[in-house]
């Protein structure tokens, strides 16, 4: 994967004008290039303040949050959720932006597929949504994230789900 194992390749990405036509490939027809697309771009909102500011000028957030809800690709799903997770994870204006935008719904709802690496993912962004943010705690509560998160400690669930699930529970706590 070129863009989460070289710096170099994502800054090259950006400079080059990737980000826009990858923000586009989000709502193409094509499942794989929805997950792709949304990979590149939690690697690039990962390395990079300025690629992350980028990204949220174009708008990745509303085309990501709808991907987590109407995908019917669980990679798709899983890829999206794990790129809002990127985009938030330290920074509370974007935690806030994210979810008045309507990620935490979705996000909650996905925790319940059948697949872990969307459900860790869903964790994931949930715990950065979460941070610091009694109101999109409540919001989490709202819609019953608690309680999945907690049906994801089972024992019958993959340990990398187990785990993720127990971070978003502590940053809830």
């Amino acid at each position: 994967k070129l863009s989460g194992d070289s710096d170099d390749n994502v800054a090259t990405m950006a400079s080059a004008g990737g980000i826009r036509p990858l923000v586009a490939m989000l709502t193409s027809e094509s499942a794989s290039g929805q997950a792709y697309s949304a990979t590149v771009l939690a690697d690039m909102a990962a390395k990079s303040k300025r690629n992350r500011n980028l990204i949220l000028n174009d708008g990745a957030h509303v085309p990501l949050i709808g991907l987590v809800e109407k995908a019917s690709d669980p990679n798709a799903k899983a890829e999206a959720a794990g790129a809002l997770l990127s985009l938030c994870a330290g920074h509370p204006d974007t935690q806030k932006l994210v979810a008045e935008a309507g990620a935490i719904k979705p996000l909650v709802a996905l925790l319940g597929e059948d697949h872990d690496v969307a459900r860790r993912k869903a964790a994931g962004a949930i715990a950065a949504l979460s941070f610091a943010m009694v109101e999109n705690q409540d919001t989490v509560e709202k819609f019953s994230g608690i309680g999945k998160l907690v049906g994801l400690l089972a024992d019958s669930v993959s340990d990398d789900v187990r785990a993720e699930a127990a971070s978003a529970l502590a940053v809830l706590a």
